[in-house]
């Protein structure tokens, strides 16, 4: 289901549309992207898969990896605004030293009672790492280079409430908090620089779970996360 919200969202993209349309769904066009090369990776995996009998020279060594991970957890955008944080990357490895990954990191502010517009970043990026493999895990490490957007409060377009005096106190907080103050959308894009820490268990040569730390650091708003994964693929 939400990977066909993901298809929905990214149907919507306009390219002669204003940049507020454009900063919105680049990140949903971008994440089904790459999970459509992913289910692309994942079956030419299966048909390209060797009889156990059969030696393939160097394949011990020299095993391809590609990686599908799809990641929930918590980020923060700027200064220290706490949110939400999504994570879909392709990561191909035909050796244990050097790996690609296609990225796409999307980062929200948590906040329930406003201001409005919550702030967000999104990235989508191209990072290049080494990783080294055992029989049961990994660890990796990269940067990049990454187009990054997002959505920030610009300047203020609704006063906050005040509280009468008539009013009780009960009352007169609840309209507070349920009446947020509200700002300008101000959408920006930029040129970022993708980083990027992961490191998972492989409990079959398709399935594992991993972590991850990301960051993506730009001269708008910067962004950090962290997620739990899950993998797919030929993952080891």
């Amino acid at each position: 289901m939400k990977q066909l919200d993901f298809v929905t969202f990214a149907l919507r993209f306009k390219p002669g549309g204003d940049m507020q349309d454009r900063s919105r769904s680049i990140p949903g066009m971008a994440m089904t992207v790459i999970t459509a090369i992913g289910l692309g990776t994942l079956s030419l995996s299966a048909q390209e898969t060797v009889d156990p009998g059969v030696v393939v020279p160097g394949a011990a060594s020299e095993s391809s990896i590609a990686r599908v991970g799809l990641g929930f957890g918590a980020g923060s955008i700027g200064s220290g605004t706490v949110g939400t944080a999504m994570r879909v990357a392709l990561t191909l490895s035909k050796s244990q030293a050097r790996s690609i990954t296609i990225r796409s990191t999307f980062v929200e502010e948590f906040n329930l009672f406003g201001p409005n517009p919550a702030e967000s970043v999104w990235d989508v990026g191209v990072l290049y790492g080494g990783e080294t493999r055992g029989s049961r895990g990994y660890a990796s490490a990269s940067a990049g280079l990454a187009l990054v957007g997002g959505m920030r409060r610009g300047a203020r377009s609704s006063a906050p409430i005040g509280c009468d005096a008539a009013l009780p106190l009960f009352d007169c907080v609840l309209t507070s908090m349920f009446t947020p103050t509200e700002y300008e959308e101000d959408p920006f894009v930029t040129v970022g620089i993708p980083l990027e820490l992961e490191a998972g268990l492989t409990f079959s040569d398709s399935f594992g779970m991993g972590v991850n730390a990301f960051a993506n650091l730009n001269a708008q708003r910067t962004s950090i996360g962290a997620s739990l994964n899950f993998l797919l693929g030929r993952i080891r």
